[in-house]
């Protein structure tokens, strides 16, 4: 897809984590991509979903939702939130 359809999301991190993103349906029902980051360092960054599932798939135009998780470096998980992100081919 071209770059202007796919999802941007930015965001900040007080602390050095590991990241968990998954996109899920507008309901929050059915998972499509997950990813793993690791060793993220603090500060501001950005997360860019190209509108594909975990096969390479490309879906459907529409509403997607995206949720963060961190994992910190004593192994705390936390949630960094969930945001709408809308994908136009």
């Amino acid at each position: 897809p071209p770059e202007d359809a796919m999802g941007h999301l930015k965001f900040e991190l007080t602390e050095k984590a590991h990241l968990f993103v998954s996109v899920f349906d507008i309901k929050l029902q059915l998972r499509y991509r997950s990813e793993v980051f690791q060793n993220v360092d603090a500060g501001e960054h950005s997360y860019m979903w190209d509108g594909r599932d975990d096969q390479g798939r490309l879906l459907d135009e529409g509403g997607y939702k995206v949720r963060i998780e961190l994992m910190d470096l004593d192994g705390m998980v936390h949630s960094g939130g969930t945001f709408n992100i809308d994908i136009r081919y």
